[in-house]
């Protein structure tokens, strides 16, 4: 009598199982990979949004300022606009940022752009 690996269906089924388990692997990578890039850009989107709260209202309000500083209610405007802009750009790519990033990291991810930011300049 013949072994499972020495009979036709039995190689058959060995190949087909390993070729499930690769395909499955490679899957796993796919998933992976899509959810690193959708992560990447939705926090390439609030960068943008950093930037373009920063380049179309924070720096007219400093500049307009004798001390160069921004109001507790003016940096909120600034982050508030610098979230829209965030989402919208998001979106244009094909990506909720909030749903990517966490609503209630979503502000927590944006002062840490702020920062890095003013590290930058």
């Amino acid at each position: 009598m013949e072994t499972l690996l020495e009979s036709e269906m039995g190689l058959t089924i060995v190949g087909a199982a390993a070729a499930s388990m690769w395909i499955a692997f490679r899957g796993i990578d796919w998933i992976a990979e899509r959810r690193h890039a959708r992560h990447n850009t939705a926090l390439m989107a609030v960068e943008a949004g950093v930037e373009h709260s920063y380049q179309t209202y924070v720096k007219a309000v400093k500049a307009a300022r004798s001390d160069g500083k921004l109001s507790s209610e003016e940096r909120k405007h600034a982050r508030a606009l610098a979230q829209e802009t965030a989402l919208r750009v998001g979106r244009a790519q094909g990506v909720n940022v909030v749903q990517e990033l966490g609503r209630e990291f979503l502000p927590v991810w944006i002062t840490r752009m702020v920062g890095e930011l003013k590290r930058r300049r």
